[in-house]
């Protein structure tokens, strides 16, 4: 400790080992520890859940379609794309050409106005 801060030293070390057993786990001050867990499940309404809801109300090619779709995202969750080459080559032509109209549409918007702007300066003199 510093000269004039004698006074303060109990104080500082009392924090540091709070703060040291609250986020780091540690027991220097406990004896017996132990880690407390939450676990949910569906035991107190169990008789109000029904797995076969989405079966039953919308049909068997619903739910389908849903899993597909449910394994599909977490595939690419698992593979995600490295390159823009490869996102290019992956999407579906459609989504290219518009891809590519909102990218050049504005410049093309920009380049017309431009091109009038400059007619008109060249007529007027």
């Amino acid at each position: 400790m510093k000269d004039g801060y004698e006074s303060i030293s109990d104080g500082i070390v009392a924090l540091l080992l709070y703060l040291d057993g609250s986020e780091y786990s540690s027991s220097y001050l406990v004896n017996k520890s132990y880690n407390l867990s939450k676990k949910y499940s569906y035991n107190k309404t169990n008789k109000y859940y029904d797995k076969e809801w989405v079966i039953n109300n919308f049909g068997d090619e619903f739910y389908k379609k849903v899993d597909e779709n449910i394994k599909l995202v977490k595939e690419k969750f698992k593979h995600p794309l490295k390159t823009s080459e490869e996102q290019w080559n992956s999407m579906p032509e459609k989504n290219k050409k518009l891809l590519q109209f909102v990218l050049i549409a504005p410049w093309a918007i920009i380049f017309i106005i431009l091109l009038i702007i400059l007619i008109s300066i060249l007529l007027s003199n």
